[in-house]
């Protein structure tokens, strides 16, 4: 009977850093997959990409579940939603951005590429300052401010990519060439907001 009521005593242990960067992980490689989509516009890589939603959603389900089954968590709970939400919005929003592609059959140009290359990068500089969080605040805080150049020099590029496809006449194509710009940007806006939220559990924690 002691060691039954020990059990019920003792929560399980779960680890919520190990989650986001689990999650952070799939988020990286979405926009790894994302870049060679954009330069073989395969179908393989199409599948990768959408794979890697599906996967990600697999993992902020994961998150959430532990999240409601756990009383006491190592920053606070509404932080790790926000991250975990955040984290699965890059997800989201790189799916949206190859779906769009793969039925209005367009290729990326420069500008996709580049937008995209800064997405990665970005994504790579979350999940370094998820795993420096618990031990490295200060490093950690260096990583998502530098995740947060990447989407300041992507918003350059954005409007870069808008003034020269507005050069000319606005046709079918130079519509649906606008959209993707638009779908790939608010992937880089969902790097910022994870970056953010990330900031303001580190600022809050220290």
């Amino acid at each position: 009977m002691a060691l039954k009521l020990e059990g019920l005593l003792i929560p399980k242990e779960r680890n919520f850093f190990k989650m986001l960067n689990d999650q952070a992980k799939k988020a990286e490689e979405g926009a790894e997959m994302f870049e060679k989509f954009l330069e073989s516009n395969s179908t393989e890589d199409f599948k990768k990409v959408i794979k890697a939603e599906d996967e990600g959603d697999e993992l902020r389900r994961n998150t959430m579940i532990n999240l409601a089954a756990t009383f006491v968590t190592p920053v606070d709970r509404d932080d790790i939603s926000a991250i975990s939400k955040q984290l699965d919005d890059i997800l989201d929003e790189l799916q949206t951005a190859t779906e769009r592609m793969n039925v209005y059959k367009i290729k990326g140009d420069g500008h996709c590429k580049r937008m995209a290359n800064l997405v990665r990068k970005a994504t790579q500089s979350i999940s370094k300052a998820i795993v420096h969080f618990k031990e490295n605040k200060e490093t950690a805080l260096r990583d998502v401010l530098e995740a947060k150049t990447y989407n300041k020099e992507m918003k350059e590029e954005y409007s870069k990519a808008l003034e020269n496809l507005y050069g000319g006449q606005l046709t079918m194509e130079v519509m649906k060439m606008r959209e993707i710009y638009r779908h790939i940007r608010d992937c880089g806006k969902a790097t910022a907001e994870t970056a953010n939220c990330i900031m303001e559990t580190i600022v809050k924690t220290t």
